[in-house]
């Protein structure tokens, strides 16, 4: 049994890490920038998703501790006649705490995600494969995880719970899943030009061909998780946190910020003609934001669909 002391210190530790390299990062990200980077602000993201982690964290501690005083109220021998009342707490917290597979899988994220920040500070051929390889198992981990949740989903007519449910471990991890997804796929983008791949007259081509086709996969990977039958799709929040990478994504292609580009490492003492030009980007600078529409359109379709077939089975379960 996971115990909360091993769910927090493994919390803990990976924000220390992930604040300790932060800078680190950043630095890669400024010196190793490909057409398909966010622009800064959208990073701001993690502090999103690590407040959402922090209430996980402290709501499953406080659940530990009354879970286990509800439990032996439910299997006490002398029931009287608050037993229902028992039994009905009992299946509030069975609803809301989720020892055996979200911690479980919130731990290994934890040392996942700390080894994969440990592995990118390094920028260096085996690292950063081992990079992308971490990082795309934490993306499966949260995968399963999303998976999991959307199959335990509240029964209970009470308000509360399903708030509190969604708030305090849906939220999180849809958050969580919807950015390693987009970060999965900026890893892919990101190889070739750590290891200087681009080469010869269209080199400049090549490269927005290969970005721009790792982003449009991604949309199709959105849009696949709106109608696979897993419903890891909590809500269309992963499809949101897409608009929002795809949003600052088309700001950093902005006639004001496409010149960064040319400023990262391997292109600094290039001849002019194989560098990015303004002409070849205003080409390529809405496709992001179209992206982003597209699956924000179809996650709010897909919703409404998906309430209008819960409205219909309700009423013919009232007939």
């Amino acid at each position: 049994m996971l115990t909360s002391t091993v769910v927090f210190l493994t919390f803990v530790a990976c924000v220390v890490v992930n604040a300790g390299v932060a800078k680190d990062i950043g630095d890669i990200s400024r010196r190793y920038q490909t057409v398909i980077t966010p622009a800064s602000y959208a990073f701001s993201i993690w502090g999103v998703i690590y407040t959402c982690l922090s209430l996980f964290v402290l709501f499953q501690m406080f659940l530990a501790c009354k879970y286990r005083h509800v439990r032996v109220l439910a299997c006490r021998k002398d029931r009287e006649a608050t037993d229902k009342e028992d039994d009905n707490l009992l299946l509030v917290f069975e609803t809301l705490f989720h020892e055996t597979y979200a911690l479980g899988g919130f731990v290994l994220t934890n040392i996942l995600n700390a080894c994969w920040i440990v592995a990118f500070s390094f920028a260096k051929g085996t690292m950063l494969m081992a990079a992308n390889v971490i990082i795309w198992l934490l993306l499966l981990v949260l995968f399963v995880v999303n998976v999991q949740l959307s199959r335990k989903r509240a029964n209970l007519n009470k308000l509360w719970v399903r708030v509190a449910r969604f708030f305090l471990t849906e939220l999180p991890f849809s958050i969580y899943f919807g950015w390693v997804l987009c970060a999965s796929i900026l890893g892919v983008a990101l190889t070739p030009v750590l290891f200087d791949s681009y080469q010869g007259p269209d080199a400049r081509t090549t490269e927005l061909y290969f970005s721009f086709g790792c982003l449009v996969a991604t949309l199709f990977l959105q849009l696949a998780m709106l109608i696979c039958p897993f419903r890891c799709c909590l809500y269309g929040v992963p499809q949101f946190v897409y608009l929002w990478a795809t949003v600052a994504i088309s700001n950093q292609l902005s006639p004001e910020n496409f010149g960064l580009l040319n400023q990262r490492e391997n292109l600094l003492h290039e001849p002019p003609e194989m560098l990015f030009t303004k002409e070849q980007i205003a080409k390529w600078n809405g496709v992001p934001l179209a992206c982003g529409i597209v699956v924000a359109c179809s996650t709010v379709l897909a919703l409404a669909v998906q309430k209008c077939l819960q409205i219909r089975r309700r009423r013919r379960m009232q007939n």
